[in-house]
This record gives structure tokens, sequence and C-alpha cells, in this order.
């Protein structure tokens, strides 16, 4: 990560070792434009000298610096530009990045050699004119100079890179994580985001378990109004998106994953059913088109409930990671049991866990499965207007990502099912009871709201292809590794699995 020296002109305050992830650029000069430092007052060369000169043309470099004696010089930008920012740090309030690791006591410091002032020539320009910061980037010289060995400008260890897992992460207090909360959890999310990612990754401040529990609430029922859940999907994905800055690093999610799995096997099942459990709004009067207020409340839900889906999928992907990768034809060893996820997962009858989620992906897929098969602006479901394609292109993207999310939850629980019934993985025995699932739920629904005005023999062969669209879409979904096993037994049962064979490739 490359830091950078900020000089704000409006304040006393010079701030040495900032990361780059950390300036937001608001204007940018042109390469070979430097007219910005028309003006600047910089000190002459040389010990001893305690005259100011002030850079009078820029037209092109070198430039004429003007000194109060009258004397002209010509000046590079690099020279100017370290110069002047050499001046303000000597006259400025000089403060580290708090980001910045501090040495051990006992690690042997090399101190920078004390010659052609390298530390002064690697400093960038960045201003506060304008209200702005400005960010100038120079030439190949300019660029080869700032990649050079950081230690000889700047005091801290130039190892960003180093493992991450060797990091020590310490909780928020619980005053700062009550208004951090408070933040997320409002009508502009993406303010307590921001300072939520920035303390995490640069000052290695998790979540305490009050503020993991009231997370995993908000992922599970949606933001609250005494008591009431209702939609925002915006609050919601915000929401995510920061649990997704903790889930991927190893070592936050070891601290937070168990506090943020859901209290009981309700908040669980409510967690995966919120796609299946979706009404369709329809136009007044019309049972067979939707309009585009319709689309967007479906788009909407779909993309709370992909949240949900996904929130719960990294809980399984974290917890049984290590024990998933491990590939035995027959799982073996108990060690598993202890996550939370699997405790919570265990309260029930495993075989009736499976049905019920393998019964809740074939739902979603009956009711949402249109948007990714058919091109539903063809088939007469909607108005066809730009809004309402529009919308429908949000519903397939959001259906796809939530379909696919919960694929891979029935992939875990199964893999569970195997591990606690002491059979090898993909057996007939998993297979056989999720396809009973899935062909109980095709035998109950009929495409035909989703499919072009046909007659006849072309009516059945449009469902029947519809139909095992479906199917294949279903078994392609198991697509983790540890779950092609199953994925194939599945699609052989279903008999779809040349066509599932050649789309897994």
């Amino acid at each position: 990560t490359k830091r950078f020296d900020v000089c704000y002109d409006e304040i006393d305050f010079y701030e040495c070792g900032v990361p780059s992830e950390c300036l937001r650029l608001f204007k940018q000069h042109r390469v070979g434009d430097e007219s910005w430092v028309s003006g600047l007052e910089v000190p002459k060369k040389g010990r001893g000298n305690k005259r100011n000169g002030k850079v009078e043309s820029t037209a092109s470099e070198p430039f004429e610096v003007q000194f109060s004696d009258g004397e002209v010089e010509s000046w590079t930008y690099i020279e100017i530009t370290t110069a002047w920012f050499a001046a303000q740090k000597r006259k400025k309030k000089v403060k580290k990045f708090p980001g910045q690791r501090r040495k051990k006591k006992n690690q042997n410091i090399v101190q920078p050699k004390k010659e052609k002032k390298v530390e002064e020539d690697k400093k960038i320009a960045v201003s506060a004119d304008d209200q702005g910061q400005n960010q100038h980037d120079d030439s190949n010289n300019h660029d080869q100079l700032m990649s050079q060995d950081d230690d000889a400008s700047f005091d801290f260890d130039d190892d960003d890179d180093e493992d991450e897992t060797n990091i020590e992460f310490k909780e928020m207090n619980q005053p700062v994580a009550n208004s951090l909360w408070r933040a997320l959890n409002s009508s502009e999310p993406h303010a307590g985001a921001g300072i939520l990612s920035h303390i995490t990754t640069f000052h290695k401040k998790v979540p305490n378990n009050n503020f993991c529990q009231n997370l995993s609430d908000l992922m599970t029922h949606g933001p609250k109004s005494e008591g009431i859940a209702f939609m925002d999907p915006n609050r919601v994905e915000v929401a995510y998106n920061y649990f997704q800055t903790l889930s991927s690093n190893a070592s936050i999610m070891d601290a937070v994953s168990e506090n943020m799995t859901p209290t009981s096997w309700h908040d669980f099942e409510v967690a995966l059913n919120q796609a299946s459990s979706q009404e369709v709004y329809r136009v007044k009067g019309d049972s067979s088109r939707m309009d585009f207020s319709a689309l967007r409340r479906i788009g909407e839900s779909l993309q709370v409930a992909a949240c949900s889906a996904e929130f719960i999928l990294a809980q399984f992907q974290h917890q049984l990671k290590e024990h998933v990768e491990q590939q035995n034809e027959k799982s073996e060893g108990g060690s598993y049991k202890s996550k939370a996820v699997i405790k919570l997962v265990l309260q029930n009858n495993i075989r009736d866990v499976l049905k019920k989620i393998a019964r809740i992906y074939a739902q979603s897929w009956i009711q949402h499965g249109h948007f990714i098969i058919s091109d539903a602006a063809l088939f007469d479901l909607v108005q066809d207007t730009p809004e309402t394609n529009s919308a429908i292109q949000v519903c397939a993207q959001e259906a796809n990502r939530c379909l696919k999310a919960l694929g891979k939850v029935t992939s875990y629980i199964a893999w569970l099912y195997c591990a606690e019934e002491g059979v090898k993985q993909g057996s007939d025995s998993c297979a056989f009871l999720i396809r009973d699932v899935i062909m109980l739920e095709l035998d109950t629904f009929d495409p035909s709201p989703y499919l072009p005005p046909a007659k006849g023999r072309k009516k059945q062969s449009q469902i029947t292809l519809y139909l095992k669209s479906l199917k294949i879409r279903f078994a392609l979904g198991l697509q983790d590794d540890f779950a092609s096993p199953l994925r194939n037994t599945i699609a052989k049962m279903l008999e779809v699995s040349k066509q599932v064979g050649i789309l897994s490739v």
C-alpha cells in the first residue's frame, strides 16, 4: 500500500504516512499541467540561506523562481514540490497516520542515510485547494521516485502486505458499538458502513457480541420500527456489504461468526424462506400481467432474500470449510458438531431439515425461475415498456443471486445429512430424498402463465421443455466441489444427466 504526506493549507497540520485508500481524489491535474504550483513560496537551496522565493512562471519546465533579492533561478517541478513540502513540515504540527504500526522496542531500526535528501524527494503534491484534494502525477521520473524504498522517508514498517491472520483484532467497546450500530441501522446506512469498514480495516476493531446479534437480526428479519419489520433493501444490502468486509478475513470470522449465527431454528428458516414466500403482485383485474410497480417490489424482495441467503451461506462456508475439504468418502468424527450453525440445524431431525431446505430451494425456482429461464418480456407476462423491461432485468439478477446461494446451502445440508447418517457423500438415500421433494413440487406446478400462448400438443411440449429446464437448473445449483457426487446422482434421477454433464464442465 502506498502512503503519502498530506499538507492541509487551511489548518496548522501536516500528516505523514496516509494510505492511498484513505485519500479521495476530487480533482486531478493532467500530466504536464503544473500550473497549481504558481505562487508557491519555497526556500532557497543550500544551508544558511533563509530567503524565500516565489514561483512566477509555470509556462514550461523548468520554472522561474523569483527571490527577494531579485535573483531568478530555474527549478524543476520535483524541486519545487519537495522544497515546499519540507518547508510546510517544519512550520506545522506533524502527526503520523493512526493506522501505522509502531516498531517493537527490541527491533533493530535501520536509520535512513543522510544523503541527497531522499526523504524530501519522495513527497507527492497533495493539497486542499478549492476545498478538495488535488493529486498530481508527474512524469515517469516522479513515479520512479515514489516506487523507492519507503523506509528512507517514513518511520513505519513497510510490511502492510503481511499475512493478516497474524494481526490481532480487538472488539469495539460498548458505547462505540452502540453509536456505530445506530448509524448503520438508519435511513442513511452508508455513513455508518463507511466508518465501520474503516475502523475494521485500519484500526483492527471488530464488532462486539451485541453488535453481531443486532446485525444477524437485521439480515434475518430486516429492519424494524417499534418491533414491526419493514422492507428496506438498501439498508439490508449496505449492512450485508459490511458483513462481506468481515467475512473476507478468516481471523475476523473466527471471532464473530459464532455470535452472528441466528439464535433459533425459526430465524434460520425465515432467512432462507424469504424468496419462496414472496407474493406476486399483479395488476388489478388482470391475472396474466404485472405492472412496473409490482415488478419493482418483487426485485426489492428478491434483493433482501439474496442478502439473507448469502448471509446464512457464509456461516456454513466458514464453519464447515475444513470439514468438507477433507473429501472423505465417508465423513468421520463429529468435530463439526461444535459449530454454532450445526448446533442450530441439529436441533431438528436432519432428515426433516434436508427436506425442508430442498422444498424451499425448489419452491424458489418454481416461483422466480422464469426470470432466468425465460425472457418474460416476450411471453406476454408484463406490459412491454422500457421501465418494465428494466425491472425484469433487476428481478433476474437478484433471483439468480438468491437461487445460487440457496443451492449451495442445500449442498451443505446434504453433506451434513450424509455425515450424520454415516453414508457416503452423494449417496442414493440422500439423492432420493431430494428428488422426491422436487418431483412433488413440480407435479403441482403449472408453468403456462410464463409461456407463449399455445394450444394442444404445442402447449404440452412447451410445458415439458420448461419443466426439464427447471430440473437442469436445480441440479446445476448444487455447484460446490464437494457436492459434485450429489449433483450427478440427482441429475441422473431427474433424467437430465447428459445436459448437466455438458453445462457443469
